[in-house]
């Protein structure tokens, strides 16, 4: 009688105990979009108050990746001595073995492998935090080295943003939010947007979303770039300005361009309700997410029940509920179509 008692106290209190837990971990994450956006901030007042781009490309040519925006905030999240031994505009595609000769490879394994940033993982997300890579630095002992994975999404706008290319194979690109992709520097890398570039108010424009649970099973990432680590970007120019601009590379003097590479890393533009469980495939025209990371409108996607934690352009951390109206999200996700809407609408 005793021990049944007990069991029926047992599976009365476990619920609510899991319950709790839960809780703890949903106010770590938002804490982490918090330390995120405050980074973002400090980013900009470094560099004249220009965002961190989403992804930048790589100095060496034909696909050896640049940086995404999580390597370029270190220094805002304490890891400033971690980014002095990497190189920004140098190769970030790591895992691939061919790519052990490009430009700052080694030193860039040595650097990142191990590292774990915490404000760039969701405690509650089924993901692996990290993923192993074949490369070593040369002279090393052949083992694999690790890399981590982010929980969280740079948001570039939404489908229905201006400017956009719309025809882009992936899905569409929009350069309407706080990390659209719209301007190169005089290097042609991609260059970060202001704040007054949000004329709808930074309170009322996206920033930074969850990507921390499967879309569909156990199998199927959310990701871009699925099987990449946290810090790698794009492989070739890219700007979202027009139809077939995210496609369309600046060629450097003495180099041939064969053809652009038309999936999106570390950066979605909002094209499906938050929490959309399912693979949709991309086409010119048509947004997706195809379950693989490589289409550029993978949703705001979140471990938590109900809903996903998201951060706005003036360091706001929201718990957005995942039944908010698509349409809703679209105006939150620009931040100049001069739809300023709330978000608990």
């Amino acid at each position: 009688m005793v021990i049944a008692v007990i069991g029926l106290l047992v599976g009365l209190l476990l619920p609510a105990v899991q319950a709790a837990r839960e809780a703890a971990r949903r106010m770590s994450c938002a804490n982490n979009m918090k330390q995120q956006a405050i980074a973002i901030h400090n980013f900009a007042d470094a560099n004249r108050e220009r965002f961190p781009a989403a992804t930048y490309r790589g100095d060496e040519y034909l696909f050896a990746h640049g940086s995404s925006l999580w390597l370029r905030l270190l220094p805002f999240v304490e890891y400033a001595d971690t980014y002095t031994k990497v190189v920004p505009e140098g190769n970030f595609l790591l895992t691939v073995a061919s790519s052990t000769s490009w430009k700052n490879t080694d030193a860039h394994v040595r650097a990142l492998s191990g590292l774990r940033v915490p404000a760039y993982s969701c405690p509650s997300s089924p993901f692996d935090v990290t993923m192993l890579t074949g490369n070593r630095p040369v002279g090393s002992s052949p083992r694999p080295y690790s890399l981590q994975k982010g929980s969280y999404i740079p948001i570039c706008g939404a489908i229905d943003g201006t400017p956009r290319d719309n025809t882009n194979a992936d899905g569409p690109v929009a350069g309407s939010g706080v990390f659209g992709p719209v301007s190169l520097d005089n290097s042609n890398r991609n260059i970060g947007r202001r704040a007054k570039d949000m004329t709808d108010g930074l309170s009322k424009t996206l920033m930074v979303g969850e990507q921390s649970d499967f879309s569909v099973n156990q199998t199927d990432e959310i990701r871009p770039g699925s099987g990449r680590h946290v810090w790698i970007g794009k492989n070739f120019n890219a700007v979202a300005t027009g139809n077939g601009s995210y496609t369309l590379d600046v060629v450097s003097a003495g180099q041939s361009k064969v053809s652009n590479d038309t999936r999106c890393y570390a950066m979605t533009t909002v094209g499906f309700a938050i929490n959309m469980k399912g693979v949709i495939v991309a086409s010119s025209g048509s947004p997706g997410s195809d379950g693989l990371g490589n289409n550029c409108n993978t949703p705001i996607q979140s471990a938590h029940p109900g809903g996903a934690t998201v951060s706005f352009a003036d360091g706001a951390v929201v718990f957005l509920n995942e039944n908010l109206a698509l349409q809703t999200l679209f105006n939150l996700a620009n931040g100049n179509d001069g739809n300023v809407v709330d978000a608990t609408q």
